[in-house]
Parts: C-alpha cells; structure tokens; sequence
C-alpha cells in the first residue's frame, strides 16, 4: 500500500514555541494486491465462507475500489490523531528553523 497524505496546519505560541497545529489529513492510497480470509461468515457453512472468499479474493480490486471512501476516511482519522499528538508535543521549530513568530 502507498499512501500520500496532505495535511491542512496551522501554527501556535505555546511556553515559548512555535507548534503546528494539525487540524484536518487527506489521504490518498493505492493497493497493489490484496488478500483475505474471512471466518465464520456464515455461521460454519464452509461451503458459502469459501466461495466468498474466493470471489473476494478473485475481485479484488473492484471490492478495493468499492471501499475506498470508507478505507481513506478510516486512514484519514487514524493519521489525523497520530500526528496531532506527535505535534503537540514536538515544537514545529525542531523541523522547521525560519517560522514566523508573533511579536
């Protein structure tokens, strides 16, 4: 999987630092294969989990794509939280030296 993430920041004074303020991600991934397996689909009717499977497996990429937007969005929200904490902890002027401070 590749993803490519854009973030939408801003910044912030705090205890004399410059922080970013991370308030929104987008993602956009590409898949490059997939496989699964799904038990007990269908309350031990080997039968039907198999060829579910085997259909998932086998139609991968339009089941991918079908599951895009909720996919992105869950990654989205993930990474949205993760940097979030990584940055109020980590002045942005650790990664950046020219920001621009007020006053």
């Amino acid at each position: 999987m590749d993803i490519i993430m854009k973030t939408t920041t801003s910044l912030y004074e705090r205890d004399n630092h410059v922080f970013y303020n991370v308030t929104a991600t987008k993602v956009d991934y590409t898949i490059s294969g997939l496989k699964l397996h799904m038990g007990n689909l269908f309350e031990g009717v080997k039968v039907l989990e198999d060829s579910t499977n085997q259909y998932l497996n086998d139609n991968w990429r339009p089941v991918s794509e079908a599951l895009k937007p909720i996919i992105a969005k869950t990654i989205e929200d993930i990474l949205l939280a993760i940097m979030q904490n990584i940055f109020i902890q980590l002045p942005a002027e650790y990664f950046v030296a020219d920001l621009p401070r007020s006053g």
